[in-house]
């Protein structure tokens, strides 16, 4: 009896060392999405001055060649799995990406840098030519999640909807990231449109371009926490505990100390697990 209550000591232990590697990777990512949602606001800011001030549509167009040095628009055709191959190539501890997801971690990385990560996993250093592609998946990263927050929808779903027929989405691509005009699903629409003189949606890409997004986001940053979780396959990992250590200590993405605060939390999450069952079952089946 006392050699079994050893051996299952012994497993809580490894698995609170293995909640707490978790808690870790997620907590890096949270913050740099977080940081990267603060810069991307200024950034697109930029952007959209430059092009509003472009009244004439065939001079944006002509602007896309200004931006094939450092390219991650086209990441927006992609599906929101490549929001995940953006983090792997951007985390520098080969012990996140497996944590995440040690299926497809090392085929990511392999992808990305066409070779492993050295063993000596803190001095990762890339290659110089290798930083306009780490830029361009970062800043396609913070495009995804800044189309969430503003409409609870990938960059990716938005363009899709927007292939399908839908312009309103293809409008609200163009406001998330002024950069979405150059991808090309949206680029040919833009040109359509220059070419059959379809003023009411070159219009419309005039104010997405000159219109700032909604002051507040519509959805919080612990939601698109939760949805990226679901999309990583990671939700099932959250309990009450973690997810207290990993949202209100480690990140901040929720307010509050105490009990009272880590219940509501465990509510809220609840909630949003409900509500997205549907979702969490896909992803958890595929």
């Amino acid at each position: 009896m006392a050699s079994g209550n050893k051996t299952r000591r012994k497993k809580v232990a490894s698995a609170t060392a293995d909640d707490q590697r978790w808690i870790a990777a997620w907590a890096y990512i949270l913050q740099a999405l977080s940081r990267g949602l603060d810069a991307i606001a200024i950034q697109n800011g930029r952007v959209s001055e430059e092009l509003s001030d472009r009244t004439d549509p065939a001079k944006r167009i002509r602007i896309a060649e200004n931006l094939k040095t450092i390219d991650w628009q086209h990441h927006y055709e992609r599906p929101l799995f490549w929001m995940g191959v953006s983090l792997a190539r951007l985390m520098p501890f080969r012990e996140f990406v497996e944590i995440i997801d040690p299926r497809r971690g090392f085929t990511w990385l392999r992808l990305m840098h066409e070779k492993r990560l050295g063993e000596d996993k803190f001095n990762y250093d890339p290659p110089i030519h290798d930083f306009p592609k780490i830029i361009a998946f970062s800043r396609a990263c913070m495009g995804q999640n800044r189309a969430y927050m503003l409409y609870g929808k990938s960059m990716s779903a938005l363009i899709a909807e927007g292939r399908r027929g839908t312009d309103r989405s293809f409008l609200n691509a163009v406001r998330a990231d002024p950069a979405a005009l150059f991808c090309k699903p949206v680029r040919h629409r833009y040109q359509k449109a220059i070419a059959i003189g379809e003023d009411d949606f070159l219009r419309g890409v005039q104010n997405a371009l000159s219109e700032p997004g909604p002051a507040e986001y519509e959805h919080s940053r612990l939601e698109l926490a939760l949805h990226l979780l679901t999309h990583a396959r990671q939700i099932h990992r959250l309990n009450r505990q973690n997810a207290a250590e990993l949202f209100i200590d480690r990140t901040h993405l929720y307010n509050g100390s105490g009990k009272d605060t880590e219940r509501s939390l465990w509510q809220k999450i609840y909630r949003w697990k409900k509500q997205h069952s549907t979702l969490i079952q896909e992803k958890m089946s595929s």
